[in-house]
């Protein structure tokens, strides 16, 4: 990609010159050579190119002054529970079972990852919750709507992002034994249960999954939304007992292993 790339940014919606917006940050453990393609991603508007990137998983989803400005408040706090975290992985050989106590501050670590899923998505998604984009560009903006909800999970290996997921779960039908298209219709709007509309953003050691007014994808997810209670100043302790999840599938959502797969 050449240096001078234009385009709306996602988080204040100003048009102009990007700048490259690793995700997560670089000192996130996100600095090594990596490769990526748009499948894993909700991502359009050619900031995201099928390539290998040698500086990391990233992309040019913001501009200078939201990246600079976010990056200054919230980047070095979601390092110190990025490395946190990474440690407990290592010493527990990627199989922690306890609760773990961090010492962070969570009010800056919920609103890196909410900016996050702002470039996880495309430019279009702040359109539509303007009220996650105040809470992210005024860094003493507490509380979140209680329909937004954040959750987190250990992620030992590999990577996986996508924005703007609907998932919908259904009971089984037998559509062979419907009469035409229109009863086959009617009888699925009738069946179907709950839907989810969510963002998931995954990269080692940690995962992430965003959801709007819809029930955890995944019940062994933890809910982390409680931390945008808390105040910019606070760094405090915090006790979560996170599981880890594979995302060995393309699929959003989808914590099935390789050998679960393979079935």
């Amino acid at each position: 990609m050449g240096k001078d790339i234009k385009g709306t940014c996602h988080l204040c919606g100003s048009y102009g010159k990007l700048s490259f917006e690793h995700i997560p940050p670089k000192k996130a453990f996100n600095n090594c050579r990596i490769e990526h393609y748009n499948y894993f991603m909700g991502i359009a508007q050619g900031n995201y190119d099928n390539q290998i990137s040698q500086r990391g998983l990233g992309g040019y989803t913001l501009c200078e002054s939201c990246n600079s400005k976010t990056g200054s408040w919230y980047g070095g706090a979601f390092v110190e529970w990025a490395c946190q975290s990474m440690n407990i992985l290592k010493y527990t050989s990627n199989r922690p079972s306890l609760y773990y106590r961090f010492r962070i501050f969570p009010m800056r670590v919920i609103k890196q990852i909410a900016c996050m899923m702002f470039s996880v998505n495309i430019s279009e998604f702040r359109c539509y919750h303007q009220d996650l984009v105040r809470f992210v560009l005024n860094k003493e903006e507490r509380h979140l709507d209680p329909n937004i909800k954040f959750f987190a999970f250990f992620n030992a290996e590999g990577f996986r992002m996508s924005g703007g997921v609907v998932k919908v779960k259904t009971n089984n039908f037998n559509m062979d034994s419907l009469e035409n298209l229109e009863e086959s219709i009617d009888k699925m709007r009738t069946k179907v249960k709950t839907h989810q509309v969510l963002s998931e953003l995954s990269f080692p050691p940690l995962g992430y999954v965003l959801t709007f007014d819809s029930e955890p994808p995944d019940p062994r997810l933890i809910d982390i939304s409680y931390f945008a209670k808390y105040q910019y100043k606070d760094k405090c302790p915090i006790e979560l007992h996170l599981p880890v999840l594979p995302v060995d599938s393309p699929y959003p959502t989808d914590y099935r292993s390789r050998q679960e797969i393979g079935h």
